[in-house]
């Protein structure tokens, strides 16, 4: 994993920083990547939240594998069901 910059770290865990992407029953579909990819264009520090019961443990991890891959992205933080992803 590449460094982050220390206030990316630091605007990723203020609570203030609301879920803007939720990923549904629909899981993780080309338009859900899509509205991810222009959310990091205009921020690079999106916070999204997984629907419980969507994907199996392994599961989850690919899908957050596959945003930051299908995305360009850094995974900044992964905890339960939200996760923060940077776009340098």
């Amino acid at each position: 994993m590449s460094k982050l910059p220390h206030h990316i770290k630091k605007a990723a865990q203020d609570p203030s920083l609301g879920i803007t992407v939720r990923i549904g029953k629909g899981g993780l579909s080309e338009s859900i990547l899509e509205e991810l990819s222009s959310q990091l264009d205009a921020r690079n520090l999106v916070k999204i939240k997984i629907n419980r019961g969507i994907f199996s443990k392994p599961d989850k991890a690919l899908a957050i594998k596959m945003i930051c891959e299908k995305c360009n992205a850094i995974l900044v933080e992964a905890k339960g069901n939200v996760l923060i992803v940077y776009r340098p």
